[in-house]
Order: structure tokens, then C-alpha cells, then sequence
């Protein structure tokens, strides 16, 4: 699934099974209303890239840049088997981490690239 350049997300209840990337989140987000986007509750399994991408159009953070993920929710998703990262954030601001299970990533089960103020605990 690709998601792009839209203000708010909600990426629920999914199964996703054998593909290239999982759930791919790109320059999504809005910098003024701050009203989160979600994406919980997705059972992730055998991907050849990551499990959850929240991408960057550009890969050079700028903080009031329009790429870039912002004020996402990433919980309680289940992810397994991912061979490169469970989760991975790209140029992304105030995107929450948080009760995710990651099982088996062939490089890091969370990674972060050119981000800031992004929060991750209890995965």
C-alpha cells in the first residue's frame, strides 16, 4: 500500500502478506492542524523492504519542508519477517513509535534516517 501526499491517514485492520514493502506513508501529515494520523493494528509478514515506511519525497530534513511524514501514530501493529526494517522513518517529524511487536527484521527492527522530534518506546 502506498499513501502520499495526503493531510491525515488512518491505516487500520490490515493483513499483509509476501510483497515488496508493506504499508509505504510518504510527505503525509498536515504542519499546522496537527491532527495525528494512525496506523495501527496491521499484522505485517514476510516483506523484502520494510514493514512500515513513513518516507520523505526528500531526503534532506528541513524542518519546515513539506516532505516528510508528520504527526503519525504508529501502534500495536504486528510485524514479522520484514528483511530489511520492521519500521522505518525518513525525514519525518513528531511520528510516535509505540507497542509495536517486531519479530525477525534482517537489518533493524526500528531505524531512523534525517528525522527530529520522533518518539519510540515500549516496542
Amino acid at each position: 500500500m502506498r499513501l502520499r501526499t495526503i493531510s491525515r491517514v488512518e491505516v487500520k485492520d490490515n493483513y499483509v502478506f509476501r510483497t515488496l514493502r508493506g504499508l509505504r506513508i510518504q510527505d503525509v501529515g498536515h504542519s499546522v492542524l496537527h491532527t495525528p494520523s494512525l496506523v495501527t493494528n496491521n499484522l505485517i509478514n514476510e516483506t523484502l523492504e520494510s514493514g512500515i515506511y513513513c518516507a520523505s519525497g526528500s531526503y534532506a530534513f528541513n524542518d519546515s519542508s513539506s516532505y516528510g511524514c508528520r504527526h503519525i501514530l504508529i501502534t500495536g501493529n504486528r510485524l514479522k519477517n520484514c528483511f530489511n526494517n520492521g519500521i522505518l522513518v525518513i525525514g519525518s517529524k513528531h511520528v510516535e513509535v509505540t507497542n509495536n511487536i517486531i519479530l525477525n527484521s534482517a537489518n533493524a527492527p526500528i531505524q531512523q534516517w534525517s528525522g527530529c522530534d520522533n518518539l519510540y518506546k515500549n516496542n
